[in-house]
C-alpha cells in the first residue's frame, strides 16, 4: 500500500502523537520509520485518512519478539487492519492479544527451521555434515536401484592441508575449507548432494551421472579451477590443489557407503600418482 506524501497523523495507545511527512511506500517502512523517531516503540498505531484506502481508518499492529518491557524487542512483521470506521481503544487491546501469540508462534517457527539447518549443515562450510550427507545419499542410492538410474559418487581432498595449517595458521585453513566448498558448489547441479565428510574431505553424489562424465567434466573442472585460482585469505593468496576420486554404482554394492568406499579407494590411488589430478575407480 502507498501513502501520499503529506502530513499523517500518528496514534499510539499511550496517547503520543507524531507528525511527519510520510515518504514511505509500505507499511513496513512506515513502521521502521515511526521506531526510528519513537524508541518507545508503541504496540500499535493508528494512521487517520490512509491516501489510497477511502477508509476511516488503518490500524498497524507491530509483530514484536523479546522483552517490551526493557524495549529490547525485535520487529519481525506487521499485521494491518482496515476498517470503515474509527478504531478504539477496546480495538487496540483486542489486536494486542491477538497478535502478540502470532508473534510468538513465528518466531518459535523460525527458530525450530534454524534448529534443523543447523543440525544438518556443518558449521564451518555451510555444506551437509556428514550424518545428512549419508541420509541424502542413501535416498539417490535407493532411487538409481529403483529406477535404473546411474548414480556416480566423488571424494575430494585437499592436498598437503596439514602444511597450510602449519604455515599460516588454522583460521586460514578454515577460510580454504569455505573458499573450496564455495567453487564446488558453484559447479554442481541443484539435485547433486555435497557434504563435508571429515576434515578437509568432501563428498559428492551425482544422480544421473556416470563415472567417466563427472571425472572428465565435473571433478577435472573443480580441480582446475582450484588450481588455477589461489585462494584469498587473511594471510595473503593461498595457492591450493586437489585430489579427486570417483567411482560409479554397479550390481555388487549395497549401499551408498560402498560407493563411497570405491571413489574413496579412488581418492587414495590420486594421492599415491602425485596429486593434483583426478583418478577413476579402476573396478568399472
Amino acid at each position: 500500500m502507498g501513502f501520499e506524501r503529506r502530513p499523517r497523523h500518528l496514534w499510539s495507545p499511550a496517547g503520543r502523537t507524531i507528525v511527519f511527512v510520510l515518504a514511505c511506500t509500505s507499511i513496513a517502512c512506515l513502521l521502521s520509520e515511526f521506531y526510528r523517531l519513537c524508541p518507545m516503540r508503541a504496540f500499535a498505531l493508528f494512521v487517520f485518512l490512509p491516501a489510497l484506502t477511502g477508509l476511516a481508518a488503518l490500524m498497524v499492529a507491530d509483530l514484536i519478539c523479546g522483552d517490551r518491557r526493557l524495549w529490547r524487542g525485535v520487529v519481525i512483521g506487521v499485521v494491518c487492519l482496515e476498517s470503515n470506521r474509527p478504531y478504539t481503544e477496546a480495538d487496540v487491546r483486542l489486536a494486542q492479544s491477538l497478535t502478540q501469540p502470532a508473534a510468538m508462534a513465528v518466531e518459535n517457527a523460525r527458530l525450530f527451521d534454524e534448529v534443523q539447518r543447523l543440525a544438518t549443515l556443518d558449521g564451518l562450510t555451510s555444506t551437509y555434515n556428514r550424518r545428512h550427507f549419508m541420509d541424502l545419499a542413501q535416498l539417490q542410492y535407493d532411487n538409481a536401484r529403483r529406477f535404473g538410474h546411474p548414480l556416480t559418487a566423488m571424494m575430494l581432498d585437499v592436498d598437503h592441508f596439514k602444511r597450510i595449517n602449519d604455515r599460516h595458521g588454522h583460521h586460514v585453513g578454515d577460510q580454504v575449507l569455505r573458499a573450496l566448498a564455495e567453487r564446488c558448489r558453484g559447479a554442481l547441479r541443484s539435485v547433486d548432494v555435497l557434504g563435508r565428510y571429515g576434515g578437509e574431505e568432501f563428498a559428492i553424489v551425482l544422480p544421473g551421472t556416470t563415472q567417466h562424465n563427472a571425472a572428465t567434466v565435473l571433478a577435472e573442472r573443480i580441480r582446475k579451477r582450484v588450481a588455477d585460482e589461489p585462494i584469498k585469505t587473511d594471510d595473503g593468496a593461498v595457492k591450493v590443489t586437489v585430489s579427486v576420486g570417483v567411482a560409479e554404482l554397479d550390481a555388487e554394492m549395497r549401499g551408498p557407503e560402498d560407493l563411497l568406499k570405491r571413489a574413496d579407494a579412488a581418492l587414495y590411488e590420486a594421492k599415491q600418482a602425485g596429486r593434483n589430478r583426478v583418478v577413476e575407480d579402476a573396478v568399472a
